[in-house]
């Protein structure tokens, strides 16, 4: 016990020193040296938050390194000897006047109704339930080349988004490992990378593509044409437009752009189910505050009923369909600690420390089991889900 304290204390000491260092502009917090990475992850593990510093984006390291000093501030003491106090949350105006999409009703928001489908409703319209029902139970393994082979093909299902995307499926990821009724052809895949937000992806020339297929899906042996089934989250960085109608139908085009985008990547893509992001409000920084994380769900509304009302650029049922058919997945927005009509909150854990805007290990778990409960139950996803559905 007196060597662990000894350890401790030199580890403190040292990122005493790193921030010290940095705050002194000292250091290039972009290019760490290999000890200094591991005082910078050990430092926030202390703070209930677990990162891999080559995994984090540019951005993430800037703001984990900001965390980092402003909790050190805080532990040393003032001039008249008292202690700081923490730093207070950042101002959420939002927090008590937004509604999730699933608990509207027959309410509307600026003239709009709320619900995850047209009309106000949260269920599929029968019509395009059907096409991706059909969609769904004509799923089958496919090789590497994208031939149908029962005997050794794979159904891959990919996550397509960002850091919290990546850390929401680790962690959906960790918990299929034990599920018991999982298809045995079915290939679960993180593409989600940190730091790659909606406009950083939303270019078919981006490098994020070729690392999904490099970093991801090769070194599992499988290839972008046995992808056929996608969970798309994402959001914008820093975004400053707060007009409601104008900032969400734009974020829309930018995620019917990235659909198209990944038809072509992913060429036998079939089915994409979408989520809104978390809650925002106990963001302390402006990568995605509210009210943007709750306007991804709008964005999600808005490009799912273009399909629906048949958009020539949304077409997913022909030969040379432009886009996968797309879905709603899980609604993951909730406005706090208030449960939506899907029966999920957001308390203060469920958050990071760092930023109030990555999910904490509570966070992620929430994701994690709404994502098996959707997908375990939903009907166009059961067919190639769970094993005695598919038929094995």
């Amino acid at each position: 016990m007196k060597r662990f304290n000894r350890n401790f204390s030199i580890l403190l000491l040292l990122a005493f020193a790193l921030t010290a260092s940095l705050a002194k502009a000292q250091i290039d917090v972009q290019n760490l040296t290999p000890q200094q990475q591991k005082i910078f992850e050990s430092r926030l593990k202390q703070m209930g938050v677990t990162v891999d510093y080559n995994k984090l984006s540019a951005e993430e390291k800037e703001t984990y390194f900001r965390s980092i000093k402003q909790e050190e501030h805080k532990r040393q003491p003032s001039r008249q000897g008292e202690q700081r106090s923490a730093r207070p949350e950042q101002a959420n105006p939002y927090k008590n006047t937004l509604t999730p999409l699933t608990d509207f009703g027959e309410g509307s928001y600026q003239g709009v109704r709320g619900g995850l489908y047209p009309d106000g409703e949260n269920v599929r319209p029968q019509a395009h339930n059907e096409v991706g029902l059909a969609i769904a139970k004509a799923l089958k393994p496919l090789d590497r080349s994208g031939r149908v082979n029962e005997k050794s093909g794979k159904i891959v299902w990919l996550s397509i988004g960002m850091s919290n995307t990546t850390q929401e499926t680790g962690r959906f990821l960790e918990l299929m490992k034990d599920y018991p009724d999982k298809n045995p052809k079915l290939e679960l895949v993180d593409g989600a990378f940190g730091g790659k937000a909606i406009n950083e992806i939303n270019d078919a020339n981006a490098p994020y593509w070729d690392n999904i297929v490099k970093q991801r899906l090769e070194p599992r042996g499988l290839s972008p044409e046995q992808v056929q089934i996608v969970w798309f989250k994402l959001a914008e960085v820093r975004p400053t437009d707060t007009t409601f109608l104008t900032y969400t139908h734009g974020l829309a085009e930018k995620y019917l752009s990235a659909m198209q985008i990944l038809k072509k990547k992913f060429p036998n893509v079939r089915l994409a189910y979408l989520s809104s992001r978390i809650y925002g409000g106990y963001a302390t920084t402006d990568l995605n505050p509210e009210p943007f994380a709750w306007y991804t769900g709008w964005a999600n509304k808005f490009l799912i009923e273009e399909q629906i009302n048949g958009d020539p650029r949304l077409d997913c049922t022909d030969s040379d369909a432009k886009v996968p058919w797309l879905s709603w997945g899980p609604y993951l927005w909730a406005n706090g600690t208030s449960q939506n009509a899907q029966g999920i909150n957001w308390i203060r854990s469920d958050l990071s420390d760092a930023d109030g805007t990555h999910p904490a290990s509570t966070g992620r778990q929430k994701v994690a089991e709404a994502l098996i409960k959707f997908f375990s139950t939903d009907e166009t996803s059961v067919p190639w889900f769970l094993k005695k559905q598919a038929g094995y």
